[in-house]
């Protein structure tokens, strides 16, 4: 009988460990698991849209996830924020230089930044500079100030970002607005 009992106690330690294991396991998993490969917003209206920015965008951080598409989606949206690919640029070619004029700007938001890209065999990567706009406030920028030159010769996209409302751009929390996109050349 002691044996049996032995036995039933070895028996319960088994389980217990395996029970131990499979919940540190599923803690582990879901800690590191990525979200949706299709992170899509929902706004107040009940609509939806996906947040995206380019695969090869230069500096991208780490917390954005490469979907099976080659897309880099953004983990979070703040809920204040709704997207809409209603925005509109206007950009003619211009002279090579540390500012980018904007010719027309329909706002997809409330909120955000333009942002001006490399552009190169139909890609953009590296991000040049960003200008905030908010039409409640009355910025409606028609310029945008770069970090880094323009190059006569090269190619450029103009896009938009969101805002995540603390008024300071961050690849990790303002994501990029899909479809909406003007390019020109610097001269």
């Amino acid at each position: 009988m002691s044996e049996e009992n032995m036995m039933t106690e070895e028996n319960k330690k088994t389980i217990i460990s395996f029970i131990a294991g499979l919940l540190v396991g599923g803690l582990l998993v879901f800690i590191f698991s990525e979200p949706p490969a299709d992170a899509v917003k929902q706004s107040a209206d009940g609509s939806e849209s996906a947040v995206e920015v380019s695969n090869d965008q230069k500096g991208a951080d780490e917390n954005n996830k490469v979907t099976a598409s080659g897309d880099v989606t953004k983990p979070t949206v703040p809920a204040e924020v709704v997207i809409s690919d209603q925005g509109a640029i206007s950009v003619a070619d211009q002279s090579a230089g540390d500012t980018v004029s904007l010719d027309s700007v329909e706002f997809p938001a409330k909120a955000g930044w333009i942002g001006v890209r490399d552009y190169e065999n139909g890609q953009m990567s590296g991000l040049l500079g960003v200008a905030r706009f908010n039409t409640d406030e009355g910025l409606l920028p028609d310029s945008v100030r770069l970090l880094r030159a323009t190059e006569a010769g090269q190619t450029y996209a103009v896009v938009f970002y969101s805002d995540n409302g603390d008024k300071t751009f961050s690849l990790a929390t303002d994501g990029q607005f899909s479809g909406v996109m003007e390019t020109f050349e610097a001269q």
